[in-house]
């Protein structure tokens, strides 16, 4: 059973943040198999195909206590032309599952190319990425969000951005959406004026 997703970026020949993945693998293997498992060690598995060359592409890594496969495609930005809010109080994704039938479901809700996630009244993340707020100079991510990405967490500590509790409410205050996550940091992550979300 190998139960678990990492989706590292690959780009200009570099494998980027690796040790930020480690982390998160060793913590989630911990979590789910107890304090004295060891995840795979993935400087240990990962070698870059000659064929990829300087191009962007994903690495996906299936794991449990073992790898079971790792696959390398190449990576485009998704066109997004509208968001839509989606409410599911009893979602759960706290660790980086590989099966991700429960928020394809949620999606299927909306004819949006993607969703923004709200539990509870909260705004948590879209279908696959992380999210940012832009008001008044700043950035901002939900506090509370379903998954805590790598690059969330970075960009929390280099105080590049701050948390904030965003709601239905008060979503018509902010003035920018953007996504990040492992593939997509400040400078390459889709950037719409807050008007894209349909049901704002």
């Amino acid at each position: 059973m190998y139960p678990l997703l990492e989706t590292i970026k690959i780009k200009e020949g570099t494998i980027h943040h690796i040790e930020d993945h480690q982390n998160r693998m060793n913590q989630s293997v911990k979590k789910i198999w107890g304090p004295e498992a060891v995840a795979p060690r993935l400087k240990e598995h990962i070698l870059i195909p000659e064929n990829i060359g300087f191009s962007w592409y994903k690495c996906r890594i299936l794991y449990g206590l073992s790898i079971d496969r790792i696959e390398f495609e190449p990576y485009k930005l998704p066109e997004i032309n509208s968001l839509e809010l989606v409410d599911h109080n009893e979602i759960s994704y706290n660790l980086k599952w590989a099966d991700r039938s429960e928020l394809n479901l949620i999606s299927r809700r909306s004819s949006a190319d993607d969703i923004l996630i709200v539990k509870n009244g909260q705004i948590t993340d879209s279908s696959y990425a992380n999210l940012l707020f832009y008001k008044k100079g700043k950035w901002f991510t939900p506090a509370y969000p379903l998954l805590a990405g790598t690059q969330r967490a970075r960009l929390l500590h280099k105080k590049e951005i701050a948390t904030a509790e965003i709601t239905r409410d008060n979503l018509h205050h902010f003035e920018r959406i953007k996504w990040i996550n492992a593939m997509l940091d400040m400078k390459d992550g889709p950037e719409w004026p807050i008007g894209i979300i349909k049901n704002l």
